[in-house]
């Protein structure tokens, strides 16, 4: 009987260190960040004031990068424009090495091409995926203005990054649907219009990509509204244009979605500073649906800024024309959570 007793007791204390563990290997919270790390790879560039062409982005910029995402030190990381290798994917996959060399080593990883052939959008996770369904083919009808002959013809035009569509399975209990976009630039399109609006083209194209980014979020959230959603990236626009008023919707929409409204601890929004200009604007989001903004940390949440005692490496303006997004989100069962976000 005592040796009954005994085993027993063993069994009992070995489930308890196993339940120990596995509380501990599971997170109470996790850090998102989004970020334009600004042409990682071969291109032309501006080098020390001067176009050098076909060159790697300078090792100075890539130790930047990598000392303020070790600072950050996320749990998700959604990167755009990381440039495309015609037969490769080559720079993608030095990023990933680069990552791990500076200790942030991301098992999961998955990236999407659109008919953009430059560049391309990527996911970085210490979760695995529940599922991939990423978004590449959709297309809207455009009309293009011949420059000689003033003649206008319609045509399909596709997406041009694609959009990232994962479910990121972040506890046992825990999914979140997560896709990263990138939109078309601010740069002109004189040759696209939009007869009916006369919109210009660039904001024309930046439009029809949101809406297929937002069809395809209120599909999921209408199939699965208890699966939180996030959307995250440079969506080259700002807040009150027609394409980020087009992700969040109405406010009376049976599924919400909500923009984070992250700044830095001056309280600054921006996100971008466009050097020839001299001009800063806030064209990077990271959006949530209900479910997912019950579990913002807003008070850990914040536009990457440096301190004013910070060496030189860790300034984003070392590294990109952008700055990191950063969002953190509580994961416990919400069941005994007190977190209480008020919309």
């Amino acid at each position: 009987m005592g040796l009954y007793i005994m085993k027993h007791f063993l069994c009992l204390v070995i489930i308890a260190f196993w339940a120990l563990s596995l509380q501990a290997s599971t997170p109470k919270e996790i850090v998102v960040c989004s970020w334009n790390v600004q042409n990682f790879g071969v291109t032309d560039r501006m080098v020390d004031g001067k176009r050098v062409p076909k060159a790697m982005k300078p090792e100075s910029e890539i130790e930047s990068m990598l000392a303020i995402l070790k600072r950050i030190n996320p749990d998700i990381l959604g990167v755009s424009e990381i440039l495309q290798e015609p037969s490769s994917d080559l720079y993608l996959k030095l990023f990933r090495t680069k990552l791990k060399e500076a200790g942030l080593d991301y098992p999961y990883m998955t990236t999407v091409k659109g008919s953009d052939a430059r560049i391309q959008n990527a996911l970085f996770s210490r979760f695995p995926f529940a599922s991939e369904e990423h978004l590449n083919t959709e297309s809207f009808e455009v009309s293009m203005t011949d420059k000689k002959t003033k003649e206008v013809t319609k045509r399909q035009f596709k997406v041009g990054r694609g959009f990232i569509n994962v479910v990121v399975q972040v506890t046992p209990t825990l999914q979140i649907r997560t896709m990263v976009a990138h939109l078309k630039s601010k740069r002109p399109y004189p040759e696209l219009n939009d007869a009916a609006t006369g919109e210009p083209g660039e904001s024309f194209v930046r439009r029809n990509e949101a809406l297929i980014l937002k069809n395809a979020m209120n599909r999921y959230l209408t199939a699965n509204p208890e699966i939180p959603l996030l959307a995250m990236g440079d969506f080259n626009d700002d807040g009150r244009s027609k394409a980020i008023q087009t992700i969040i919707g109405p406010k009376d929409a049976t599924v919400r979605i909500f923009d984070l409204w992250l700044t830095d601890y001056f309280g600054d929004w921006w996100t971008h500073f466009y050097f020839p200009e001299k001009s800063y604007s806030r064209i990077d989001y990271i959006f949530v649906s209900q479910p997912l903004f019950s579990r913002f940390v807003k008070e850990k949440s914040f536009v990457y800024r440096p301190n004013q005692t910070d060496h030189a490496k860790y300034n984003s303006a070392s590294s990109s024309d952008h700055r990191p997004l950063v969002a953190v989100f509580s994961v416990e069962d919400q069941a005994s959570s007190e977190i209480n976000v008020t919309p």
